[in-house]
């Protein structure tokens, strides 16, 4: 005997299966639907039992076949590791505890299926000490088997667990795969159960391209439910199973009862490889304990109800859920692939930021009393209430609010993409969202702000993004309070609150059409981490592939990192501009044209056109983006010192833009002393310098220090004939002969195409 079992164990599970042909014989989908919990579902529970049904066991499915019941097994020797070669089926007879024949050796389970008079066993072959293609082994009198190709892996990709289940086009089998992530599962189809075809684009890694292995998958109407292993520590340890539902295989819930099983006393690091029958109107729950290595241990829990309530019991009505897309999964990026997904965002240069929300109604004022912070932190600033605060929803009523106006001022200052606070740190939403009554739509407005502003950067060809604030001061859910807030924090779950956040964002990656960027901000409190960001980051990839996410999504806004150890794909500089850049890393400034995020009644310190104007040329010359801020009001307006000087931007930029877009940063290792550069490669192997000019020289003799190549032309730009200006060399520099009058007051740029790279040696 390979398994070590008592009597009274054998009896035990005698019992247990006796009914099993009346259970996980394959049904017609029409009788495997969902019908309504009894009451008493939400007092019943899974249970974990004391016995151990085997050891050096790891897959194992309880089937009945001819009304005899019996139990599959993957052996898989793991004291003796490397003895993977080891690794075969067994079957047993459960009446008798007897061994009635081992096949597929170097196979390791997936799962067993009962159709008819025959039994169907997929299990993943052993190839070069590790598993490949998944086969299916076939009997119709247990001593004969046939052995065919089920699903071949593609390239290097490896298949290991596998279940199938029938719904209402045929058999469904979901497989275990280490390709795109490592692990996730895929799911194929079947008309009768030998030809199978595999579902292109949907891979399920969990919440965010985690570990998510040995699918065990039934189909109840009008669900899908998986229940599959879930590494809470990546690599062979710490191993919990996780349940997920979907109706349509492309968007999945998570249980938030997960994790329904985790290693309890005396079952090591390990719930998991589980597999499950219904039998008396009671469902038992097999799964594997021991750490995978060294030890492993076949154990049971039992739901006392049928198997539709017991999955229906994880998914209580009402409960926030996190929804995973099984769709455009997260992969290892590709230097080239990176390069493709920033390219829009590296081209664009400028954009519009808009903070707009609650705090734009109070407009740095409460009972009557201006505060110096920022319009946005009015709440905070002034320790309101938040009983006080909430009101402010029934003021709220931008009736004077042009969407499309919005956008066109944007497109016409020369900007290519805007983003704009969806959620603020007051927690108010400007999305009609469900998970929550503090949004627009509980205003006297009633109107989808973001859903009338992607409309508009739709018909605009403007990218539209999200700004979404992590730290959230309303939800009861959210840790730490902020200063002020009285409330209690007994029964609040950060947790949940991550729940929630997870659900607004996938209404915002989901009810809008593509997304450019979300632009995280508010990550400082200690109840987040860079672990939640990294899963945050995965998540939302999951969400939109071609996403672009900030920093702020984890924890090192204030320390730029390389790319390969950072989370997010860009840095966040406010309120600055780097003296040097950030070398190597993507970023952009974000900057407001007064001093305040959010409309303020009482700041009326406004930046200058040309200050404006030279920030964007001095992000564009060190290799960033300029993110330049607005306030609208209250009603919806654009403030008018706002609009005049995006207004004066677009006419610089209709003149000049060719100098910011698409450009990169400057050659020269110093600032230069009249103003900055930026630079384009041009086919034919040249490089164009754009000089821009901040102090228009005197004495008509434009200076570029220690440039050595040969120049091909220079121009204004300006200059619609591009009348060539001359050039001549001394020993140090390139001196530029340039008209006494500069053609803009705030910066004039001069075109200096060279043959070949800068060269300053």
């Amino acid at each position: 005997m390979l398994r070590t079992r008592s009597v009274i164990v054998a009896v035990c599970m005698l019992i247990c299966l006796v009914a099993l042909s009346k259970s996980i014989v394959a049904k017609p989908p029409e009788e495997a639907s969902a019908e309504k919990p009894a009451s008493s579902a939400s007092v019943r529970k899974l249970t974990k039992m004391p016995e151990v049904f085997g050891t050096d066991v790891m897959e194992s499915t309880p089937l009945v076949y001819k009304g005899r019941p019996l139990m599959f097994h993957s052996r898989r020797p793991t004291v003796a590791t490397p003895g993977r070669g080891e690794t075969y089926l067994l079957l047993e007879d459960v009446e008798t505890g007897k061994e009635l024949t081992r096949l597929g050796h170097r196979h390791s389970l997936g799962s067993a299926f009962v159709a008819g008079d025959q039994i169907n066993v997929f299990a993943a072959n052993l190839t070069d000490d590790w598993f490949h293609d998944i086969y299916r082994f076939t009997t119709t009198d247990l001593n004969t088997w046939k052995r065919e190709l089920a699903i071949p892996r593609e390239g290097n990709e490896h298949l290991l667990n596998s279940s199938v289940c029938i719904d209402p086009d045929g058999y469904l089998m979901a497989y275990e795969s280490d390709v795109p992530v490592k692990f996730c599962f895929k799911f194929a189809r079947s008309k009768d159960l030998a030809t199978w075809k595999k579902i292109d684009g949907l891979v399920f890694a969990g919440a965010g391209n985690e570990y998510s292995a040995c699918p065990v998958i039934r189909y109840f109407k009008p669900y899908y439910y998986v229940i599959y292993l879930h590494a809470r520590i990546p690599g062979h340890n710490g191993y919990i199973s996780f349940m997920a539902r979907s109706k349509d295989l492309a968007t999945w819930q998570l249980s938030p009862k997960n994790p329904i099983l985790e290693a309890g006393k005396g079952e090591g690091c390990n719930n998991s490889d589980v597999d499950l029958i219904e039998i008396d109107g009671k469902t038992y729950v097999y799964y594997a304990t021991g750490d995978q290595s060294t030890w492993t241990e076949l154990k049971r829990a039992v739901y006392p109800g049928p198997m539709v309530e017991f999955f229906e019991s994880y998914f209580p009505a009402g409960a926030e859920m996190v929804e995973v897309s099984t769709r455009n999964k997260p992969v290892a990026e590709t230097p080239q692939q990176r390069d493709a997904r920033m390219s829009w965002w590296r081209e664009a240069r400028f954009g519009m930021f808009i903070h707009w929300g609650l705090y734009s109604v109070a407009a740095g004022e409460w009972k009557g009393r201006p505060f110096r912070r920022i319009a946005s932190w009015l709440m905070d600033a002034a320790r309101i209430p938040l009983d006080e605060y909430t009101p402010l929803v029934d003021q709220f009523n931008p009736v004077r609010f042009d969407p499309d106006q919005c956008v066109r001022l944007a497109k016409a200052a020369g900007m290519k993409y805007i983003v704009i606070t969806s959620k603020h740190h007051d927690g108010f939403c400007l999305f009609d969202s469900k998970h929550t009554d503090f949004d627009v739509m509980s205003t006297p407005f009633k109107r989808d702000i973001m859903k009338e502003l992607a409309d508009a950067c739709r018909r605009e060809g403007i990218k539209l993004c999200w700004y979404y604030s992590i730290l959230d001061w309303h939800h009861p859910d959210y840790l730490p309070r902020r200063a002020g807030d009285e409330r209690s924090t007994t029964g609040a779950d950060f947790d949940r609150y991550v729940t929630y956040m997870k659900n607004q964002l996938h209404e915002l990656l989901t009810n809008y059409g593509p997304i450019g960027v979300l632009w995280f901000d508010g990550e400082w409190d200690s109840t987040w981490s860079a672990k939640r960001g990294k899963d945050l980051y995965n998540y939302l990839q999951g969400l939109q592939g071609d996403i672009i996410i900030n920093n702020r999504v984890g924890r090192d806004r204030q320390d730029p990192v390389a790319p390969a150890d950072r989370v997010g794909d860009f840095g966040t500089p406010e309120q600055k501009i780097p003296p040097t850049g950030l070398p190597g890393v993507d970023w952009e400034s974000c900057m407001t044209m007064n001093k305040t995020w959010g409309y303020k009644t009482n700041d009326h310190n406004w930046k200058s056109t040309a200050i404006l104007i030279r920030m964007l040329v001095d992000c564009a010359s060190k290799g960033g983006n300029f993110l330049l801020n607005v306030g609208p009001t209250a009603e919806g307006l654009i403030p008018q010192p706002s609009v005049d000087r995006l207004e004066a931007m677009g006419r610089w930029m209709r003149q000049n833009g060719q100098s910011i877009y698409g450009t990169s940063a400057s050659p020269f290792p110093k600032s230069l002393p009249w103003g900055r550069c930026t630079t384009r490669q041009l086919p034919d192997g040249k490089t164009r310098l754009y000089l821009h000019v901040f102090d228009w020289p005197r004495d008509g003799n434009l200076e570029v220090p220690r440039l050595r190549n040969e120049v091909s032309t220079a121009y204004l730009l300006a200059d619609a004939k591009r009348s060539p200006l001359s050039a001549s060399r001394d020993d140090e520099s390139l001196k530029i002969a340039v008209p006494k009058v500069a053609p803009d007051e705030a910066v004039s740029v001069v075109v200096l195409d060279i043959e070949g790279a800068p060269d300053m040696k």
